[in-house]
């Protein structure tokens, strides 16, 4: 079975899944929108350099174009 994925994007940009969240690392401000596999936009916002935890419910996501697994 499939632990975690995560994916880099862009150049300092990282998104990975946790417990009941979407952890976002990136080196500089950025926008990020969250959507559900069947294409329905969970979140839409824009996070500052460092770590933001983003709570969602469990599932699979496309994290600015990056598969991202929630538990």
């Amino acid at each position: 079975a499939i632990e975690t994925v995560s994916g880099e994007i862009v150049t300092g940009f990282k998104a990975k899944g946790g417990a009941n969240a979407i952890e976002i690392t990136t080196t500089e401000a950025c926008p990020v929108k969250v959507y559900t596999l069947n294409g329905a936009l969970v979140k839409s916002t824009r996070v500052e350099a460092g770590t933001t935890s983003l709570p969602v419910k469990t599932g699979i996501y496309v994290v600015n174009g990056a598969k991202v697994i929630v538990k």
